[in-house]
């Protein structure tokens, strides 16, 4: 019987994963972590590391998750060598971007984004996002739990096959925030939904704010 492949075994104890993380610089940091899931070790690095380590984190697990969807499905992948170098090429594009676009387009034709603001002490705050992506039939969503300092106790992305309106996929979005927080057994929290209106490629044209409280 073949054991099912988690997160854990893909991004972290397989050979070639381990021997990416190796050849890393943030991995004097990373084999500091001594057991635990995936989403442990996610927890690990945001709060040993700095923000330049996770990024490398991210990118290294974005290129892992790349190969193996690439063997899985095209019977190819890359060396761990190319691994490791197409996360480091991708994140200096990222950087590089980020300079070049520091200054902004004008006020106008920015995206009206908000700061993350803090639940009240004792209670957790639930941000949801949903993706609508109606030429390929799904929606994504997104859900991320963070406490009164902003220390991510939980978070999650699904993918939900089917054609749904953006409130739909937000309503959606939202109830999974909920079923997680219950999952996690939290006591009291606040579910805050951001609907963007707004079609794939074009600019944000109006930000709709949904606050949802639950205190036992």
């Amino acid at each position: 019987m073949k054991e099912v492949e988690d997160a854990s075994h893909s991004f972290w104890r397989c050979g070639a994963a381990r021997e990416a993380w190796q050849t890393s610089a943030i991995w004097s940091k990373l084999n500091l972590f001594v057991r635990g899931p995936f989403s442990s070790l996610c927890l690990f690095v945001a709060n040993v590391g700095s923000v330049e380590d996770l990024e490398v984190f991210l990118m290294l697990v974005w290129s892992l998750w790349t190969d193996r969807n690439d063997f899985v499905f095209n019977k190819r992948s890359l060396k761990v060598s190319g691994v490791f170098e197409r996360a480091g090429r991708v994140l200096v594009d990222c950087q590089n971007y980020g300079q070049v676009n520091s200054v902004g387009p004008p006020q106008q034709e920015r995206l009206h984004k908000q700061p993350w603001s803090p639940p009240r002490h004792g209670v957790h705050k639930i941000n949801t996002d949903a993706n609508v992506r109606k030429m390929h039939g799904f929606i994504g969503i997104g859900v991320i739990i963070r406490d009164v300092d902003g220390m991510v106790i939980a978070a999650l992305s699904k993918k939900i096959m089917g054609f749904f309106s953006p409130l739909v996929a937000d309503s959606l979005a939202a109830r999974e925030g909920v079923f997680l927080a219950r999952k996690c057994r939290l006591d009291s929290w606040i579910l805050e939904l951001r609907r963007f209106e707004c079609c794939e490629g074009y600019s944000t044209a109006l930000i709709t704010v949904f606050i949802i409280k639950y205190y036992s």
